[in-house]
């Protein structure tokens, strides 16, 4: 070819380049539900700016002050209050109501006196694997009402956690509302979605982790097996290095069924020997009294299936384990498949549907749903936000606070658009521009946790000043 002819192809093809990048919708175009973009032609000629985001300085923004009200007068501390409810790592609450965990507080206080394990139930998706959050929520909580353990645990954890290793020996059939494990018409599933049958002898065993050592917390004194008798007789040991084991069994009953073994000293190993026919539905590892954060992971999971659990179960479970707040954290796994509003509205009425069970279950527990955190993408050949998140979070924000839920706005918090851009940047999130590094999920636990501190701080504020109306003081400070 002569160099007129290639010069002569090179400029047609320039042509038709820039010819379709002014024809071309500035949205971009769905096909097959795919999404296509074509830049712009100032865009061709010089790179699309995009704000840039000091995630160092964000955290700095939105770290509440820790407040001794005793070194303010009352008027600031209420002042103080005031603007963190209106804070961007505030929790949206129902009608704006800032009792909203009053019930949880007092449960809480009044749970070691009366020797009792509380629980929070905090189920979410890959973003919460290895204890990641869970762990910020449990040593909190169990600093300030008392406490120790890791909590639930399954029969068998596919993926470790950062708490205990863990180890099962013997067969068993997974059955579960998300990933590959089959499903029941019994609906049988347990509170973790997830339960395991056994049929023949097999052996449970835990450890403390080695980095759970390095805290006081750690020792279990107070073991529960969770499951459900399914025929014949059911036995199950414990054993203890330089113990005696204990057994317990029980004769045939239908439905729900509870082995606890509370010790008079603590330990940080043990191993249970199971025998019968039964659904696993996990084995509680705690101390002898105060609260229990469980991490519940759901890898690939999106949370719209609780719904699908035997109710009579879940409401039975809940109760006889003490069951006095959910936490859910879910939305990351839908976000690539949402490709315009209608769709996100439609997810959104999901996690809705799932809230309301819920509450029909369990009228008087509180509910937190933790929002999806940014996440990246190639948008015109950047990294940046997936388009329609951000209007995902602001229906979540708006709808779910509507349906009696509080939500907490991670999105938010990281600092809102193209902020996991900043992030990974950062080291705090992973290449694949969706999942945190310990590093970055140590962050959001900890602000996770100074919201919490600053509701309980406030809790206690009104309850020794109970003489005081707090609304009326809120508008005057407006």
């Amino acid at each position: 070819m002569r160099p007129y002819q290639i010069s002569l192809f090179i400029f047609i093809i320039i042509a038709l380049l820039v010819i379709i990048s002014l024809v071309f919708p500035e949205g971009g175009i769905q096909i097959f539900g795919y999404r296509f973009d074509f830049p712009a032609p100032q865009e061709m000629i010089r790179k699309k700016e995009k704000e840039t985001i000091d995630p160092e300085l964000i955290l700095q923004q939105q770290e509440l002050e820790k407040l001794d009200s005793l070194h303010h007068e009352f008027k600031d501390t209420l002042t103080y209050y005031a603007k963190a409810m209106v804070h961007p790592t505030r929790f949206y609450l129902p009608n704006n109501d800032y009792t909203f965990f009053d019930s949880f507080f007092k449960e809480a206080e009044q749970a070691k006196g009366s020797n009792r394990i509380i629980r929070v139930l905090h189920y979410g998706d890959s973003q919460i694997e290895l204890d990641r959050i869970s762990i910020n929520m449990r040593n909190y909580f169990q600093s300030i009402f008392g406490g120790s353990g890791p909590g639930l645990l399954p029969l068998y954890q596919s993926i470790p956690t950062a708490s205990v290793y863990q180890n099962y020996s013997g067969n068993y059939t997974t059955y579960s509302l998300y990933g590959d494990g089959l499903r029941t018409k019994s609906r049988d599933y347990g509170l973790m979605a997830k339960t395991f049958q056994i049929s023949s002898p097999g052996s449970f065993y835990v450890s403390t982790s080695s980095q759970e050592r390095k805290t006081k917390r750690t020792p279990y004194s107070n073991i529960t097996l969770l499951f459900s008798h399914l025929g014949e007789q059911f036995t199950a040991t414990l054993s203890q290095k330089g113990k005696p084991a204990i057994s317990v069994d029980t004769i045939y009953e239908p439905g729900f069924q509870m082995f606890n073994w509370r010790l008079d000293s603590a330990i940080s190993q043990f191993s249970i020997q199971m025998n019968g026919w039964g659904n696993i539905h996990g084995i509680l590892v705690d101390g002898k009294a105060g609260v229990a954060v469980d991490n519940i992971p759901m890898r690939g999971a999106s949370g719209t299936f609780f719904s699908q659990i035997d109710g009579k179960l879940l409401k039975e479970i809940y109760r006889k384990i003490d069951v006095k707040m959910i936490v859910l954290q879910f939305g990351g796994n839908s976000v690539p498949s949402i490709y315009n509003e209608k769709s996100a509205d439609k997810y959104v009425d999901q996690i809705l549907s799932q809230i309301d069970y819920f509450h029909r279950l369990f009228p008087d527990l509180p509910i937190l749903f933790i929002g999806p955190s940014d996440m990246g993408t190639r948008v015109k050949g950047e990294m940046g936000t997936y388009p329609y998140l951000p209007y995902l979070v602001e229906q979540l924000k708006i709808r779910i606070p509507a349906h009696g839920a509080a939500f907490w706005n991670m999105y938010e918090v990281m600092g809102g658009e193209n902020s996991m851009v900043a992030w990974v940047n950062k080291g705090w999130a992973g290449s694949d521009y969706v999942h945190f590094t310990p590093q970055g999920a140590q962050k959001i636990g900890e602000i996770l946790v100074q919201t919490f501190e600053m509701m309980y701080q406030f809790y206690q504020l009104r309850a020794n000043n109970s003489d005081v109306n707090f609304d009326d003081l809120f508008e005057q400070l407006k």
